[in-house]
């Protein structure tokens, strides 16, 4: 037990502090139990571990413990968290717990035993954490995604700027693109964040920024989908096989059948398969603004997750114009529904038609429809609703 100690008193001493996430602020640290999911490497532990330094004086109330520590292949979660109450401890924050196989049902009873201790759960975006929550009427649900381009700016020259509602953007956009021009040169950091910008490890090497990316893609297959999912290691090519298919064909409608019997497996399950990509935020799933909320329901169309898992999955990607579609979704889709749409890129919350273009645009196109948007490549500064692309990279 008391290596955990000295393991969490290394970390605390390691973590960078600089920089908080946009979460940070969000998280009520007051609640009795705090969930934060997300996916592989976009800095939850670090998050946490960021509000013990910046709350906790003395370490003698707090302790951070990761499941993965080989300490819990031999000893239970809860009889640690009972010598941890019995010692005075009153907040705990609990790591990985989806490498546990027991942490559901060990979780629960630490609840139930210790009302009044403070829990902070961190896990993957597979898990399913409903039940837990109701065993709790003081609760918080949150994910972190990966870095903003405004983030993204942030970490690489310590300049904070405000983010944007969508709203705020479409609305506002030539004053705000003004505003923060005067402050930086957004465009001058779009392409190195297009590349290597939304995975907050890529501060420790940009060097070997790829390589700890395609651990993070090979360590959620591999590990997060058996310890999660209970999948059989024996299916695995057939995942990657499946990502593999969207990364060299992204944004096309995606044929269920055909692809089941490449991957070699049925509709139903290549159908889960891919939501399981989904849900580990790998890829992204568009579909129709009428399609029934169901795993099962096809998806119209599949993007990568985030622009950088194409240097890793498909290094020879140059469409421009998938790269800008990818971005958009990402950046909104952590905000707003995005769904397809027979007359634009995308569909934004059921009623704001979104196209995606250069700075080539025709300048005769009719502008006076305010719920038809334009997001331009390339440009500082737009007008009427023609938006420069990058400011959907200031919305958190």
């Amino acid at each position: 037990m008391e290596d955990l100690y000295e393991v969490f008193a290394l970390k605390l001493r390691n973590i960078n502090f600089r920089h908080k996430r946009y979460l940070y602020e969000k998280i009520d640290w007051n609640r009795k139990l705090v969930i934060i999911k997300g996916a592989q490497g976009v800095g939850k532990s670090t998050l946490v571990l960021q509000y013990v330094k910046s709350n906790f004086k003395q370490l003698d109330k707090v302790i951070y413990i990761s499941l993965d520590n080989i300490y819990f292949s031999a000893n239970k979660l809860v009889s640690f968290v009972e010598k941890f109450y019995e010692n005075g401890g009153t907040h705990i924050i609990i790591d990985e717990i989806h490498k546990y196989p027991e942490w559901e049902s060990e979780t629960e009873n630490v609840l139930k035993k210790f009302g009044s201790l403070h829990i902070v759960l961190v896990g993957n975006s597979v898990i399913n954490y409903e039940k837990i929550s109701d065993i709790s009427d003081n609760f918080g649900i949150y994910e972190l995604t990966g870095l903003s381009l405004r983030e993204y700016i942030m970490f690489t020259t310590d300049i904070n700027l405000p983010s944007y509602s969508f709203l705020n953007i479409i609305e506002n956009h030539v004053e705000i693109s003004q505003a923060i021009t005067l402050e930086t040169d957004p465009l001058a950091y779009f392409p190195a964040y297009l590349r290597n910008g939304y995975y907050p490890f890529f501060m420790e090497d940009r060097i070997k920024f790829f390589e700890k990316l395609s651990e993070v893609v090979e360590e959620f297959i591999v590990s997060d989908l058996i310890f999660t999912k209970g999948l059989d290691y024996k299916n695995i090519p057939k995942i990657k096989h499946l990502l593999y298919y969207f990364a060299t064909n992204p944004a096309v409608k995606p044929n269920i059948l055909k692809i089941s019997e490449m991957i070699g497996t049925t509709r139903g399950t290549a159908l889960q398969y891919i939501d399981y990509l989904s849900q580990g935020r790998i890829i992204n799933t568009i579909k129709s603004i009428d399609a029934e909320v169901s795993t099962l329901a096809k998806p119209e169309q599949v993007f990568l997750n985030n622009t950088n898992l194409y240097r890793i999955l498909f290094p020879n990607f140059s469409d421009k114009c998938i790269v800008n579609k990818t971005l958009i979704y990402n950046q909104i889709s952590n905000l707003y529904d995005v769904s397809t749409s027979d007359v634009s890129d995308f569909l934004i919350a059921g009623e704001y038609e979104l196209s995606i273009g250069n700075d080539k645009l025709q300048t005769e196109i009719d502008f006076k429809n305010k719920k038809k948007i334009f997001a331009v490549e390339n440009i500082e500064i737009g007008s009427k609703n023609k938006i420069p692309l990058w400011m959907f990279g200031f919305m958190y």
